[in-house]
């Protein structure tokens, strides 16, 4: 018996550490164009951009540039990351109702953590 109780303590830090590590990376299909869609295309979308910027299909999410919106495995230096967080220019605005939740945003930073794969 002391030596399951020896023994739990760090098998269950194992169990959440792999639970974390073996999470399912987020689909761009799945998890974000929707996120793109509910709070970014219709300002961003294919006709008349805002500022230029699109994020209305992967491609143009994902397309290097000056205003570049991804930087795969770095959210930090990903524009789509700065503006959602407040760390450059808000977006969406204020006005725009309803805002991304923390959980959307750390949905989007994982994706662009693993890569931003398609």
């Amino acid at each position: 018996m002391k030596f399951l109780r020896l023994n739990a303590i760090p098998l269950l830090g194992f169990l959440v550490l792999s639970s974390s590590i073996f999470a399912a990376t987020p689909d761009f299909q799945k998890d974000i164009q929707p996120l793109m869609t509910k709070y970014c295309v219709e300002c961003h979308g294919a006709s008349k951009p805002k500022a230029g910027v699109r994020l209305d299909s992967y491609d143009a999410i994902i397309a290097k540039s000056r205003k570049q919106s991804v930087v795969p495995g770095d959210p930090d230096k990903s524009k789509i990351v700065m503006t959602m967080t407040g760390a450059a220019k808000l977006m969406p605005p204020k006005k725009f109702t309803p805002r991304p939740t923390t959980e959307e945003i750390d949905l989007i930073k994982d994706w662009i953590k693993a890569g931003a794969k398609k």
